[in-house]
């Protein structure tokens, strides 16, 4: 172990960022093919990039290393697995089982194993599904299984996955008698890549309306995802194995047991909590997202990292990914994929409805059963306003005018969201950004800070015929400020959000003292972007009235400062001093884990 003070990771820049979510979705993409395809790959992604190449290939070589927890699941888990893997019934080819002729294998699962056959009664070719023979093995378990799948067995819905019978093999293995369906499961789909945002929509509306017919038998399919939905030939959508996720539960879960696929899991699956119908939404939602996507909200390399992510990570708008994803369709994702249940979509028929109403272009109704209520976060407020509007006003027409208002504020949308912003309110001349929601960072006020600055610098590079006509000039000016205040999802109205407390008084009374092409920031900003900005002290503002005026700071521009050690190493001073005791503390915490 190296000797020294850890250095904390410098803040990514936006560029930055762009790459390193490529190389994610690059590595992600290789882990899924053999060697010889991956390295086809390779050779198409990263042609003109030898880095872009390198860094891929050093994360998959890392991957296929073995460390401590590789080794835990050789000497543990690897047998476990083996003891599941011998239960899975053997070739069962050209057998015969009950009236079914079993044919050719057509895939294996966690679950079990799918044939091929053909029902010698009906002369008809279908698909058999051979569970393990330990899931019959005890009697109440046996009976429980059998009768949730005659459940599912007896939902008639376009959309679900027809059941004709459910058997047992004279060994005791458990077998589910399906059609064998023309088509391909969306997961085979997204190997080509995003989806037609119309078309998802319809895919995810067809799914939900199969989910709810379920929901309403008291069925939570608990393992919604792209392999379990099958497209079919004739445009027709079916979702697969119906209380397959209920056998699971049967004979392997206990208190804290997780079930589902990873990428797919509520946070409330992913703690090993109860579940109901919102933990299909959950799932619906990261299907909705991967198809217009093209990837999971979520991904990580390992399954603990994935959970983890799952429970505290937030996903980029889906808006950011793609320009034409509307409002309404990103926030009723943003609703499927609440953390607390209580306010997720509340159900099925909601989110169908919600789907209408976007395909419409309607007003999406409320989807989450209540209000949404407020919470108290901290975010970073950047107010910024056209310098000097009045001449603008004065001098052009309404149509160029609005022309004009109508770029800057693309060019705000833009900007803002290559931060980790959004654009909450934008009103006349005025532009209301807003940092920390629906992900925060922990460098938000710096994310604003550079923002603002890059924003100023491309009005002021705008020039049309009008302005010229008229001899004006573009420049913005900006107030920046931070802190707790409370905020409130909208359904509907000009803005997104309700955020009141002190912070939205001081950025907006700081952009109309800034002056032309002025970014001020307030002193708690500063205090946390000072290293990495170069800034000088502006004129002092009273932000309330009847109260001392406080000073001000002017953002110049950035400082090429990276991280804080980047400030103190520019500082001559040594890192890190007098943590002696607290290093002894973590040396003995250390050896007592060693010791057992």
């Amino acid at each position: 172990m190296s000797e020294g003070p850890t250095q904390p990771a410098a803040v990514p820049s936006p560029a930055e960022r762009r790459r390193w979510e490529q190389e994610q979705r690059l590595f992600n993409a290789a882990l899924e093919l053999p060697a010889p395809e991956r390295q086809m790959l390779l050779d198409r992604e990263c042609g003109g990039d030898p880095e872009l190449r390198r860094q891929v290939e050093s994360l998959l070589a890392s991957h296929e290393g073995s460390g401590v927890l590789d080794r835990l699941a050789d000497d543990v888990l690897a047998p476990t697995a083996a003891r599941v893997r011998s239960t899975l019934p053997g070739d069962l080819e050209g057998q015969t089982v009950a009236h079914y002729t079993v044919g050719v294998r057509l895939g294996t699962g966690g679950m079990g194993v799918v044939h091929r056959a053909h029902d010698e009664r009906l002369g008809r070719a279908i698909a058999l599904k051979f569970l393990p023979p330990h899931l019959g093995s005890d009697e109440a378990a046996k009976r429980r299984f059998l009768l949730e799948a005659r459940a599912a067995a007896a939902l008639e819905h376009p959309n679900v996955c027809t059941i004709y019978e459910i058997g047992e093999t004279p060994d005791g293995s458990l077998f589910i008698a399906m059609p064998l369906y023309d088509g391909e499961t969306l997961q085979a789909r997204l190997r080509r890549g995003p989806i037609a945002v119309q078309e998802a929509t319809g895919i995810a509306r067809e799914i939900a309306l199969g989910l709810a017919a379920a929901h309403r038998q008291g069925i939570v399919h608990r393992d919604v995802k792209p392999s379990n939905v099958m497209l079919l030939a004739d445009g027709r959508i079916k979702i697969l194995d119906f209380g397959i996720a209920k056998v699971q539960d049967v004979t392997m879960t206990g208190s804290g047991v997780r079930l589902g696929t990873a990428a797919y899991m509520s946070p409330e699956q992913a703690r090993g909590e109860p579940v109901d119908v919102r933990t299909d939404v959950w799932a619906l939602g990261v299907v909705l997202y991967e198809m217009i996507a093209g990837r999971p909200p979520f991904e990580a390399p390992t399954s603990p990292a994935l959970m983890y992510v799952i429970l505290t990570g937030e996903p980029t708008p889906l808006a950011e990914i793609r320009e034409d994803v509307p409002r309404a369709l990103d926030e009723l994702v943003d609703a499927a994929l609440a953390k607390t249940p209580a306010r997720r979509v509340a159900s099925m028929s909601a989110f169908v409805s919600a789907l209408d109403a976007i395909g419409r272009g309607a007003i999406v109704e409320d989807v989450t059963g209540g209000p949404a209520a407020p919470e108290r976060r901290r975010l970073t407020l950047l107010v910024t306003a056209i310098s000097g509007y009045a001449a603008f006003v004065e001098q052009l027409d309404p149509a160029e005018l609005g022309e004009l208002v109508s770029r800057i504020r693309a060019e705000a949308v833009d900007v803002f969201r290559r931060h980790g912003g959004i654009v909450n309110e934008a009103i006349a001349e005025q532009i209301v950004a807003v940092f920390g929601i629906p992900a925060s960072h922990e460098d938000d006020e710096l994310r604003a800070a550079r923002a603002a600055l890059e924003l100023h610098a491309r009005v002021r590079a705008i020039s049309t015929d009008a302005t010229r006509r008229a001899g004006l000039s573009l420049a913005m000016q900006s107030g920046i400020d931070s802190g707790a205040l409370v905020v409130q999802r909208l359904r509907e109205g000009p803005r997104r959000y309700n955020v009141s407390g002190d912070a939205v008084q001081t950025a907006t009374h700081l952009s109309v003292v800034a002056g032309r092409d002025a970014v001020i920031i307030s002193p708690e900003c500063h205090r946390l972007v000072a290293p990495f900005v170069s800034s000088a002290p502006g004129a002092p503002v009273a932000l309330k009235p009847g109260t001392p005026a406080t000073a001000t700071y002017r953002v110049l521009g950035d400082s090429g400062l990276q991280t804080r050690l980047d400030a103190v190493e520019r500082a001559a001073l040594t890192p890190y001093t007098g943590r002696d005791a607290e290093l002894a503390r973590v040396a003995r915490a250390v050896e007592r884990a060693r010791e057992g």
